[in-house]
């Protein structure tokens, strides 16, 4: 790269919102193709992105210089550090700017050392004068900046083809010269070639709301402010201002390192060193925690870990966690039990910062604190998502409001939000960007959709508006579009962040400018506090049970199975549907293997998965002779699922250090062919000085080879699984608790109400409907089940539920009739929209009168003496049809609490189907004959033929199944049928169906009856004989160790009403109704 002589200074990038379209990346790769030795940042009013350009630009030979253009109440300046102390002005103007002061040059010449002052362009004081011919002004001005800032203030000379503008730096040049102060060419880079200031015009609309083809608005019309080369640059005429600009270069010499930054722990009387103080509580908590014969084996591991701690000088980090985590227990603050590698501590344990055994779960240390990597440890802090704000008070109220700051995130746009953001800005039509965003895999940019998606490129190919949106969405791709809060982190700083970090105030607290990566890589100690509502809803079921302190039994066989029969909904990471399926598969009795669960269900990990499955029917893996192998693979049957086992095979049969393995472990994971085959080298070398084969060792590392890539951190998936189980066994013990909280938890959520609902029923805990009077804002658990809540009505919401609470509070629950209550909720200002949600949900069915009735005379004008007079008698009674009812009713709650054609047939249903239609979806490999109502057709097309998508639901859930329309010709909506399907590339299709009638008219039709004692035989056949028919019917009786299958000399008439009084004999477990062939 040749060394042009000549820096950019005033440059922004999309940190400067709004302003700018230049990433970082394009700016450092647009100096290095351009020549540039050096460049500088200069975002407005910010430092966002000046920690990611300066280690960036060093990465890739480029010479960053930090700066920033800061607004004053006197006018626009931009400053350049030259040294750390500059940085830290800097900081401290940028900082204040920002806590909503004005800041003026007086604070400026008061933090002057160290930093460069240019007379600045933009909405600058000297533009200004300028501009209005001010020039015996313009003259004092800068006469002032220069005896204030002296060698390190200079006249900025912006290179603009305008020829006003160009007129303007001219006198601007004159008046410098003769004041004898320096000029400095720059340009006031905003994107990286001429044609992109359409792009910034388009994203200007984008991020201000604007239409691109409004004549009304500002627009962009300045081609000038790219990224120009040298020779561009010199051009302009302004000679000493250009060579200025290396003058200023040579100036800047800014060095960050990083280290690690950790307060200093405030130690109580009687302890010298903050190590001495973590072994004392350490030490105190071995006789609590481990029995008489571990104590020995936690002691060496106490003993070994703390001497890392001491070594790397982390002492200080673990008290400040303990005394967070301290302080959330005291005051009945829900936290976790450890999040991620931190379990793996006995150091953290004994803390009671988590609440994982690592001896117990043989977790390896050196994958949480490697001594042989020198970075800060990280331990996340789990909290209940309600008393987060309670914890980071005391945080910030312990260590200093001026010492923490929540930390900044950037949002940027990806693929399908610059589609959707361009097209709204052009107005391309909605269904056209539809159709873009339907074709896109949004896991890919849009450049890689256009290689590697032939349909997304096609579309592409055959409109011009799609190109145009395609076009401007594909450079707006990475652009910086606003700022949020990082979802957990927070500095802890060890002094005043003032001068040190820069920083947003928001009302109480500060937010670091810089993100997590920034803060990362300068070694400031960052803490993770996730809000975890999974530990709210614990914290609010044990409450509720009154047992604070519940023991759980991690070994209950009851548990393991309802997690095994897919009976997930609510349970903290295995409730989706992916790890449900695989939980029904994998079948885990005991807690290691739904560890394994978590670990195998993974992308790339299904292989593993099926050998896990073969290995644990057979018993017996590859390498189960080997002993050490044996050892360290039995708890997973052979199968590498985890990281940490990746290191001990490193260690025992290799012979590395653990810290040595967990770098192989790091260096397996990354598949660097090159260091792949130098880990190899090693391996082979280790085990042969271990005395193992060489062939034996070589496929032992093809097999760490394969599945090291999608190997699971074991600490991870036991602190995961502890709480997976916690929430599990709640479930079970304490079940109409457990579903009331998990209700409330996604409250105005009707889909996910109505999948939880399914659940409910099927474990027998009933859902009773909305009522004015006993309903409440959230869902409510009641000896007859758990009550329907005003907020889970759509149209409703929390605010409007908890207003019709306290309304019906105020009448005492004394509301006599639909008069009455339309009067009083008028009164009360309750809209009628949610009045008609609530007709329509069932909750006023109380006053007997239709919901038709009640919605046609919503609008009725009542006084208050009018409900008391004589009124002539209306007719109340005429009623919506039964479809519609339960229509509205499904739609406003999820539900159908209304009679339903489906409740006529519900032992029929249950006995017909091979399986609930929720067990169903899981099944792939089987053709079932299953039973439900018919709710929805909708057409689709596959390659050019129209087929349908008929949907069935039963009290579990719905299924949606491909049909032929001439199978299913005359069948409509909410009649209930019976239907043959199999699982194909488009779900499951359907092989043949009939109506419930259709299949009692059926003599293939068969009564399968179980018993276990004679006895019962005499009371069936009483049934038999007053429900003659032509459908058989087969008893199969126990007898000592086998079933003998009889078929009984009675036909019978099936229909719901034998099966209902079949069912009160010997319950509906013990039936069964199959089409069975002839012989």
């Amino acid at each position: 790269m040749k060394n042009t002589g000549f820096t950019h200074i005033h440059v922004h990038s999309c940190y400067s919102i709004g302003e700018s379209v230049l990433k970082i990346e394009d700016l450092v790769s647009g100096c290095k193709k351009l020549g540039y030795h050096s460049v500088a940042l200069t975002d407005r009013d910010n430092l966002y992105g000046a920690i990611k350009f300066y280690f960036y630009a060093l990465e890739h030979g480029v010479k960053p210089i930090i700066g920033c253009e800061l607004g004053f109440e006197e006018g626009y300046l931009v400053l350049l550090v030259k040294d750390e102390k500059g940085f830290s002005n800097l900081i401290s103007l940028v900082s204040k700017k920002n806590s909503g002061d004005e800041i003026k040059y007086d604070d400026l010449f008061k933090n002057k050392e160290g930093l460069i002052v240019l007379s600045g362009f933009e909405d600058s004081k000297v533009l200004s004068l300028i501009k209005d011919d001010r020039l015996e002004e313009l003259e004092r001005h800068l006469s002032y900046m220069k005896e204030n800032l002296e060698d390190d203030f200079y006249v900025e000379i912006n290179c603009n083809a305008s020829s006003k503008i160009r007129a303007f730096m001219h006198i601007l040049e004159g008046i410098s010269e003769y004041l004898k102060i320096n000029t400095v060419l720059t340009n006031n880079v905003k994107y990286l070639i001429s044609p992109h200031y359409k792009l910034l015009d388009a994203y200007r609309c984008v991020i201000r709301g604007e239409k691109y083809y409004d004549e009304e608005r500002e627009k962009v019309e300045n081609d000038q402010e790219f990224l120009k080369s040298a020779d561009v640059m010199s051009e302009a005429g302004f000679e000493n201002a250009y060579k200025t600009a290396r003058e200023i270069d040579w100036k800047c010499n800014l060095m960050l390192r990083k280290k690690d930054l950790v307060p200093d722990y405030n130690l109580p009387d009687g302890f010298e060193s903050s190590s001495e103080y973590i072994r004392y509580l350490t030490s105190k908590n071995i006789e609590k925690l481990y029995s008489e014969k571990d104590r020995e084996k936690a002691t060496e591991r106490l003993n070994y870990e703390l001497g890392v701690i001491k070594k790397l000088q982390y002492c200080d980090y673990f008290l400040l966690v303990w005394d967070i985590i301290r302080f959330a227990r005291e005051k009945n603050i829900t936290v976790g039990g450890g999040r991620g590698s931190a379990v793996s501590s006995i150091v953290a344990y004994l803390l009671e910062i988590t609440e994982i055994d690592p001896l117990e779960h043989d977790l390896i240390f050196e994958r949480f604190l490697n001594p042989g990597r020198e970075e800060l440890p990280d331990i996340d802090i789990d909290v209940s998502s309600e008393k987060r704000e309670k914890l980071l008070s005391y945080i910030r109220q312990r260590f200093g409001k001026d010492k923490v700051a929540s930390i900044i995130s950037f949002g940027t746009f990806k693929s399908a939000l610059a589609i959707r953001e361009i097209g709204k800005t052009l107005e391309i039509p909605d269904v056209t960007i539809e159709q873009i965003l339907a074709s896109l895999n949004r896991s890919r940019t849009i450049a890689d959709n256009m290689k590697k998606n032939p349909e997304f490129k096609r579309l592409s190919d055959k409109s011009g508006d799609v190109r145009k949106v395609l076009i401007g969405a594909q450079k707006l791709e990475g652009i910086v579009r606003n700022t949020s809060l990082h979802a957990a982190g927070l500095i802890i700083y060890p002094q005043r962040l003032q001068g040190n970090i820069p920083y947003n105030s928001d009302e109480s607290k500060l937010i670091s400018q810089w993100d997590k990566d920034s803060i990362e890589n300068l070694g400031i100690l960052k803490i993770d506090v996730l809000s975890l509502r999974t530990l709210s809803t614990i914290d609010n079921i044990l409450k509720n049970i009154r047992k604070k302190d519940l023991k759980i039994d991690y070994d209950d066989p009851e548990v393991y199975e309802m997690i095994s029969k897919g009976r997930t909904a609510g349970i903290f990471q295995l409730e989706t549907s992916n790890m449900t399926r695989h939980a029904i598969l994998l079948k885990p009795v005991k807690f290691s293997e739904l560890c394994a669960l978590t670990a195998l269900v993974r992308p790339g990990a299904r292989d593993n998965f099926e050998l896990f499955l073969k290995n644990r029917a057979s018993g017996d893996y590859r390498w189960k002779k080997i002993k050490p192998l044996k050892k360290i693979l039995d708890s997973t049957y052979g199968v590498i699922i985890y990281q940490e086992q990746v290191m001990e095979i490193a260690k025992d049969i290799a012979g590395f250090s653990l810290s040595e393995a967990d770098n192989f472990r790091k260096a397996m994971t990354k598949k660097d062919i090159y260091i792949m085959k130098e880990m190899e080298e090693r391996f082979l070398s280790g085990a042969n000085k271990n005395h193992f084969e060489e062939e034996m060792a070589k496929e032992l590392f093809k097999d760490i080879s394969r599945f090291a890539g999608y190997g699971f951190n074991k600490a991870h998936a036991v602190a995961y699984c502890a709480l997976s189980y916690k929430c599990a066994f709640l479930k079970k013990r304490f079940p109409n608790e457990f579903y009331t909280e998990i209700l409330n938890q996604d409250i105005d959520r009707i889909e996910k109400t109505e999948k939880i609902v399914r659940e409910m029923r099927e474990q027998g805990v009933n859902v009773l409907a909305p009522d004015l009077l006993r309903s409440k804002s959230r869902f409510s658990k009641t000896q007859k089940g758990i009550r329907f809540s005003f907020s889970g009505i759509k149209g409703i919401g929390t605010t409007n539920a908890k207003i019709l609470e306290s309304f019906v509070k105020g009448t005492n629950k004394k509301i006599e009739s639909w008069d009455e209550f339309l009067f009083k909720a008028k009164g009360a200002g309750i809209s009628e929209k949610i009045i008609k949600a609530l007709v329509f949900s069932g909750a006023l069915d109380r006053f007997n009168c239709s919901r038709k009735y009640m919605i046609d005379n919503m609008g009725a004008s009542l006084d208050y003496n009018s409900l008391f007079s004589e009124q002539v008698e209306e007719d109340k009674t005429g009623e919506f049809d039964d479809a519609y009812l339960r229509e509205k009713e499904k739609e406003y709650t999820g539900l159908i609490f209304s009679r339903d054609v489906i409740d006529d047939f519900s032992i029929t249903i249950r006995l017909l189907s091979e399986e609930s239609l929720g067990e169903a979806s899981r099944i792939t490999t089987r053709i079932l004959w299953l039973c439900g109502i018919i709710r929805e057709f909708e057409e689709e097309e596959f390659s050019e033929q129209i087929l349908k998508r008929m949907t069935i639901e039963d009290y579990s859930s719905d299924l949606k199944i491909l049909v032929e329309p001439e199978l299913i010709n005359g069948l409509k909506k909410e009649e209930v049928v019976c239907v043959k399907v199999e699982y194909s590339d488009y779900g499951y299709r359907l092989l043949d169906i009939r109506t419930i009638r259709e299949a009692f008219a059926d003599e293939r039709l068969k009564l399968i009856i179980h018993i276990d004692e004679v006895q019962v035989i005499e009371n069936l056949r009483d049934i038999f004989d007053i429900h003659p028919g032509n459908h058989q019917v087969i008893i199969i009786a126990e007898a000592g160790n086998k079933d003998i299958k009889v078929e009984s000399e009675h036909n019978v008439e099936i229909s719901e009403i034998i099966l209902e009084e079949i069912e009160e004999l010997i319950g509906i477990e013990n039936m069964q109704l199959r089409f069975v062939e002839d012989d």
